[in-house]
């Protein structure tokens, strides 16, 4: 394996997106910068500690994530509570395009199956 430039390295390093289909239309889903990142898991952080709320990073990660055919946000961290307010299905239909760009599918298929175990036990009850 070669060792890459400073060029390689910028071009290596593109963001990857992926087209969500959805009921109404499409949906582009990036990968997130670095900073990107770290702002979603700053926020994310529980009350005095370095522990990432799952509450609060998944409707985060999905603000961050949605972009326009340029690669620019839709949606700002001041639209959490309306993304929060979607379907089940589009939320996590868009989160779990969101973590597989981001390398985070093994941790958040388990939130999600943990997640969905918990309602099924709710609709049983």
């Amino acid at each position: 394996m070669s060792v890459l430039n400073r060029d390689e390295i910028l071009e290596s390093g593109k963001l990857k997106t992926e087209v969500v289909e959805l009921e109404s239309g499409s949906v582009i889903v990036s990968e997130l910068s670095g900073n990107d990142y770290m702002e979603v898991c700053e926020l994310s952080r529980k009350v005095d500690s370095d522990e990432i709320d799952m509450k609060k990073f998944q409707p985060l990660l999905i603000c961050a994530a949605i972009v326009d055919e340029s690669g620019n946000r839709i949606f700002s961290k001041d639209d959490v509570e309306l993304i929060k307010g979607r379907s089940k299905d589009f939320y996590f239909k868009i989160l779990s395009v969101a973590n597989k760009l981001n390398g985070l599918s093994s941790s958040a298929e388990k939130n999600s199956d943990d997640n969905q175990s918990s309602e099924a036990s709710i609709a049983s009850a």
